[in-house]
């Protein structure tokens, strides 16, 4: 990564001295560590992926998954968690639906 004084001065960097800020620095680490913490829970990802795979087969209508029935707004509330683990680069079950399963 360039640091910024490098791409203002260009060639000068290294004999001029300017103040800069180095907040740049590091910013792969911190992005990493941000996604971990709007990341979900291993057992909620999991379960939310069954019940959204449940949702698409059933076309919707409510499923019982594990004893408990969730319609609509279940199927609401599972589908952003399953989609931010995919998203926060969360390791999803190996069944998950096809749509979860980003780029090869």
């Amino acid at each position: 990564m360039t640091h910024p004084r490098d791409i203002l001065l260009g060639a000068q960097a290294a004999t001029v001295c300017l103040p800069v800020c180095d907040h740049c620095d590091a910013v792969e680490a911190r992005l990493g560590k941000i996604s971990l913490a709007f990341a979900s829970a291993e057992g909620e990802i999991k379960n939310a992926v069954k019940i959204t795979a449940a949702a698409a087969r059933e076309d919707g209508v409510p499923s019982n998954f594990e004893g408990q029935w969730h319609d609509r707004a279940s199927h609401r509330y599972f589908w952003p968690v399953s989609a931010r683990a995919d998203q926060t680069g969360r390791v999803l079950p190996p069944k998950s639906p096809i749509y979860f399963l980003g780029p090869s």
